[in-house]
């Protein structure tokens, strides 16, 4: 059980962790917290990867304690205050991974994730068959039978002895870093947002898989390295493509009256951040209200940035799905930052991604199905 690796199982999140995220000092992404170093200081595990996880907040009596104590004078002393806010930040979460399209980190780990994201995949390159001139050349490119038969060989090693598994291992290893590497091009070429959906799934499925066999094979260390080195390169390409779906045109549009339901200001500026990887936050306004005024290209808008920051032609796509496509690719950042910080954790500790998650499902189900949360003891 999880007390062998020195960590505790909790229907509420400890008190200690619940001060830190009602003060904005831990973040709740993809189902873990992290602390301001981003380091994975719990884990939150419902029953499916979107299960409401409003129960685990402390009730009234518990949150009292860190009034009492001091320890949430910043932000006041209603106790009542602070658990809606709690409550409200798991929501969020909770919304961030459904907009990922990803799941949580611990449900990211096996050979049933991996076939119901592919299975997923295919409907997707079903719906753009018509928009893809040759289809049957497209297709073969994105080597989909390569990426079914890592996940087969996955699966196989699920069920095998010991010195086959192994085998089966190296090779669906092969089979996802080789994949990997080879979505990494072809995402870079995708013009359209359905392309660029569809093609972002393969590219973290070969991803993800690839962390999962490495940290199956015993290669903790190696897993989470080498996830973090293609999350960056995943980060850099979604940063291109958001700024391309954003700047289409002219920014200033984005300032627009239609432009308010689909793209609220709170949303726009977030992706603005995550496009040119800053925290500038309302200051963006700001910077298109100028351009406005002034009604240069989106060029001439934009000289101020680094020259690696500049837009590239936009994606073909309707603006919605546009905006859509770049809030997607934000929340799945935000899930992929997660999971690289997971496999530090479960290389620290010892354990491989199929082990925790069997162990967190165990926890589940003898806490009658509640989530629960995973913290060190």
């Amino acid at each position: 059980m999880f007390a062998d690796f020195g960590l505790t199982v909790a229907r509420e999140v400890p008190l200690k962790l619940a001060a830190g995220v009602a003060t904005g000092a831990y973040k709740v992404m993809g189902g873990v917290v992290r602390d301001d170093l981003g380091r994975i200081v719990g884990h939150l595990v419902g029953a499916g990867p979107l299960t409401a996880l409003g129960k685990l907040v402390p009730g009234l009596g518990m949150l009292g304690q860190l009034v009492e104590q001091g320890q949430l004078i910043s932000i006041g002393r209603d106790v009542k205050q602070i658990q809606e806010t709690l409550a409200t930040v798991l929501d969020l979460s909770t919304a961030s991974v459904a907009l990922s399209g990803l799941g949580t980190v611990t449900s990211i780990a096996g050979f049933a994730y991996l076939s119901h994201r592919l299975s997923q995949v295919d409907d997707k390159l079903l719906a753009i068959e018509r928009d893809v001139k040759d289809i049957k050349g497209w297709l073969t490119g994105l080597q989909r039978a390569e990426l079914q038969y890592a996940i087969d060989n996955l699966r196989h090693a699920e069920a095998a002895g010991d010195q086959i598994r192994q085998g089966l291992l190296i090779q669906a290893k092969q089979a996802f870093n080789t994949l990997a590497h080879h979505y990494r091009e072809q995402w870079a070429a995708c013009r359209t947002t359905a392309e660029i959906a569809a093609v972002d799934d393969l590219y973290t499925v070969a991803m993800l898989g690839h962390a999962t066999v490495c940290s199956n094979l015993g290669l903790g260390a190696a897993a989470a390295s080498d996830l973090r080195d293609n999350s960056a390169a995943w980060a850099r390409q979604a940063r291109a493509h958001a700024r391309a779906m954003l700047f289409e045109g002219q920014p200033e549009r984005l300032l627009a009256a239609e432009f308010v339901e689909p793209l609220p200001a709170r949303t726009l500026v977030e992706l603005l951040d995550f496009a040119h990887d800053s925290r500038r936050g309302i200051d963006w306004i700001d910077d298109l209200r100028a351009v406005r005024a002034r009604k240069p290209t989106v060029l001439d808008g934009l000289a101020n940035l680094p020259a690696a920051m500049k837009p590239r032609a936009a994606a073909a796509g309707s603006p919605p799905e546009m905006f859509a496509l770049a809030a997607a690719l934000r929340a799945r950042a935000e899930v992929i930052d997660a999971n690289v910080a997971h496999y530090d954790f479960l290389s620290a500790r010892g354990l491989s991604s199929t082990q925790f998650k069997a162990l967190a499902e165990e926890a589940v189900e003898a806490a009658g199905g509640d989530a629960v949360c995973i913290s060190a003891g």
